[in-house]
């Protein structure tokens, strides 16, 4: 690859914004998915930069000292306590090999998408998320699966906000010039993928009609995949109960398998085949007029990467379900 094109890349990530509610376990999934890639992947390398990795090894510690029979699972970013979206920076590579693409996960305080104050700041930091979403090639929807699959649902519109992130599309997903790619992952699903995983899927599918309804219409359905993809956080914790205090304000609680069964996360690693599953299609496809074209080139260049990332990515359609856009992953 030449000087140019390496500094081209390094200058354009592959940017893939984390929607979702603070607490939801948007860190979580990407601190999991850094953790077992190296055992999922035999070509291919993950690296983080410094300040990533050292807020994922944390999260990471957190999630391996999880004991006892009630556990409260809370992480995220305080609405009032940041000011700026957060970067996770990834380098993907094949081992033994200088990483070439770079894959930037953005996150942000999930009050910012509370529309309901209409004051300046407010709506400033609205901005900002919308932007990030036009910004990415994908969004990674993070859905808290108790909420969604407890008491028919009865908090999942409260925590997971189907009904912001409908808005957020109405207006960010107008006149698309280009594909993009829609990730509907349930975790800490670990409880319903033992169940009836079926069952996952269909509620997601319920939890989120408007969502799909809007992404499945005329203009947008030959530019928007998206695809339902578990990722089982921990492994060994499944949801137990809920607590509710005297104002139906609910604890959400999780248990041990055994207490013997260690860390052992599931299927963090699809969110990022199917995104890179979507990518290779796109530079088969030599889709024209498309932003990461400098990004997509970079598999002309090295076909010997491509390979890699199609051997990465086969083998996942077991474990998520295409909702549309087959065309844009297979």
């Amino acid at each position: 690859m030449s000087f140019f094109l390496e500094k081209l890349f390094n200058n354009q990530p592959l940017k893939v914004t984390m929607l979702g509610h603070s607490g939801v376990g948007k860190t979580s999934m990407l601190a999991a998915m850094y953790d077992q890639f190296d055992t999922i992947s035999q070509d291919l390398q993950l690296q983080a930069d410094q300040e990533t990795e050292s807020i994922l090894d944390k999260r990471l510690q957190d999630l391996k000292s999880m004991v006892g029979d009630s556990i409260k699972s809370e992480e995220g970013l305080a609405g009032t306590a940041v000011d700026d979206p957060i970067f996770h920076r990834f380098q993907l590579g094949e081992i033994g090999a200088k990483p070439v693409l770079k894959i930037q996960f953005q996150d942000y305080p999930g009050g910012w998408i509370d529309t309901k104050n209409k004051d300046k700041d407010k709506i400033d930091k609205l901005e900002k998320v919308k932007t990030l979403i036009r910004e990415s090639a994908a969004i990674v929807v993070p859905i808290d699966a108790a909420r969604l699959m407890e008491k028919d649902g009865k908090y999942h519109n409260e925590y997971n906000k189907p009904d912001r992130i409908n808005d957020l599309l109405k207006t960010v997903y107008e006149n698309l010039d280009f594909p993009r790619l829609v990730i509907l992952a349930p975790v800490k699903c670990e409880k319903y993928m033992q169940d009836d995983p079926s069952k996952l899927f269909k509620r997601v599918e319920e939890g989120y009609t408007e969502v799909l309804n809007r992404l499945n219409s005329e203009k947008l359905l030959p530019k928007v995949a998206v695809v339902i993809t578990p990722v089982q956080t921990v492994g060994n914790i499944i949801f137990s109960r809920i607590e509710e205090n005297e104002d139906d304000q609910p604890t959400f609680c999780y248990r041990r398998c055994s207490p013997d069964e260690s860390y052992q996360p599931k299927d963090t690693e699809i969110p990022l085949k199917v995104l890179l599953s979507f990518l290779v299609k796109l530079h088969l496809d030599k889709k024209q007029n498309f932003w990461p074209n400098r990004i997509l080139s970079i598999f002309s260049k090295n076909a010997s990467l491509r390979n890699a990332v199609s051997r990465f990515s086969y083998g996942i359609g077991d474990k998520m379900e295409i909702v549309q856009g087959n065309h844009l992953l297979r």
